[in-house]
């Protein structure tokens, strides 16, 4: 309330130019610290006055690699302090932290002005990880996210929203393959869990105009974000912040016509820390968690209700070969086996300079190196094809298993069940050559699938 009346007589200057690339939360830090300068100086904040941030435009505006990295390091200095905190201050009106400090100073005709200064280490910090950053080896994209993580400079898949949007230009039926799911949505009231970037709520607002249509997830920052774009956009969906292991308390059990999920149970499945029904401590890579996410969603369904489930497939068992052609190759295979936190990857080295491995191993790999460098720190936490397309269904249908309401497996055209985005194909095409073990070249395994399940 403090912050509101302050902000309500003042005359902020700059502060979209100066503070858009920041969180909500880093924005209203921003300016209770120049309300509490304000305050600190004795200006009368009940009366009109001024607050200055143009110093902060050329600190945080643009898109080179050093400002990004600055806006990082302003969230990580802004977010141990309350907002509170920062309205009543103390006698030292600078914000610091080992990476620099928000520093304020009354102004000319006593406008209270916001800057930020970079300490020395995080000067020579931004200027290695800009140069990381260009660097075409997974190893210095690996230590570039071990440099984040070490100084609090979040480093997570949202900054892969760049580099998937430049590959799915490649990778030209993305968009396409996501619109596939629309042909078995029942609608009415539909739900997607994990709406990231937002493509799959557009699509349905598109497709279904009279649908109520909400997205759900447990990130705040994807939460606002959307938002934001939803009202730049002028779109009807909108979205939630909730845990979609709660969905019938956020959304009703029984009201919902489809649940969406559009790449999303991998994940669940490679980052959420779940405990296992063998009473084991809480880890990742557990099907309980899949399972039970499912099972939220089942509840929120109406009879004749619908799960669409788009995600990666595993392959079925057997033996791949390798031949790495690109320079960068073997070197990416090696930290790959290395890194993979999916499972324990089991090579052989053929004497030809070619490797060998199970297929599910080869997948894994093949659609990490896929991604380049950029994307490797990332995708090696993750284990995209989980089960295979045939697994899948079974563990649904017994997952869901209901007196009152089966689930039944929609069948669906071949092309649509399991099947390879051609962008792969492309990605791959110039940089490995893979076999089986009787050396005959076999196409890559398929990446996606598509799983439909009804409440009868």
């Amino acid at each position: 309330m403090a912050l509101a009346a302050a902000l309500a007589a003042c005359q902020l200057w700059y502060c979209e130019a100066a503070t858009g690339a920041l969180s909500p939360g880093g924005q209203l830090r921003v300016l209770a610290a120049a309300c509490g300068a304000a305050r600190r100086a004795g200006v009368d904040v009940a009366r009109p006055w001024h607050a200055q941030l143009l110093p902060l435009v050329a600190r945080l505006g643009g898109d080179a690699p050093v400002t990004r990295y600055r806006v990082r390091l302003v969230e990580a200095v802004l977010a141990p302090r309350a907002v509170a905190d920062l309205m009543s201050g103390g006698p030292d009106d600078q914000v610091g932290h080992v990476l620099g400090a928000i520093e304020t100073r009354l102004g000319d005709d006593a406008a209270v002005v916001v800057d930020f200064r970079d300490s020395d280490e995080a000067s020579a910090l931004l200027t290695l990880l800009a140069i990381y950053e260009t660097k075409s080896s997974a190893a210095f994209h690996a230590t570039l996210k071990a440099l984040c993580d070490l100084y609090g400079l979040r480093k997570d898949e949202l900054d892969r929203l760049h580099n998937e949007a430049s590959y799915l230009a490649s990778m030209n039926a993305a968009r396409s393959d996501k619109a596939r799911m629309l042909d078995f949505v029942r609608p009415g009231r539909v739900v997607e869990v994990g709406p990231g970037g937002g493509v799959v709520l557009d699509l349905l607002e598109d497709r279904f105009g009279d649908a109520e249509i909400i997205g759900i997830d447990v990130s705040r920052e994807v939460v606002a974000a959307l938002a934001a774009r939803r009202a730049r956009d002028h779109r009807r969906w909108r979205v939630v912040e909730a845990d979609a292991f709660a969905l019938p308390d956020h959304v009703g059990a029984g009201t919902v016509d489809t649940v969406i999920f559009c790449s999303v149970l991998h994940e669940i499945f490679s980052y959420v820390e779940y405990p296992g029904d063998d009473g084991g401590p809480p880890r990742r890579f557990r099907l309980e968690a899949v399972r039970d996410l499912v099972r939220a969603a089942w509840r929120t369904l109406r009879p004749g209700g619908r799960l669409v489930i788009r995600d990666g497939v595993a392959p079925p068992p057997g033996i791949r070969r390798l031949r790495l052609l690109a320079d960068d190759g073997r070197a990416a295979f090696a930290l790959f086996c290395a890194q993979f936190e999916g499972f324990a990857m089991t090579p052989r080295d053929l004497p030809d300079g070619r490797v060998e491995l199970p297929a599910h191993h080869a997948m894994e790999f093949l659609y990490t190196y896929t991604w380049g460098p950029e994307s490797f720190p990332y995708e090696v936490r993750e284990q995209y094809g989980v089960m295979t397309y045939a697994a899948y269904g079974e563990a649904l249908l017994g997952w869901l298993a209901d007196d009152a309401h089966p689930p039944r497996l929609l069948p669906l055209p071949a092309a649509y069940a399991s099947y390879l985005q051609p962008g792969y194909v492309e990605a791959l095409a110039t940089r490995v050559e893979v076999t089986d073990e009787h050396d005959r070249p076999v196409p890559l395994p398929d990446s996606n699938c598509l799983i439909v399940v009804e409440k009868t």
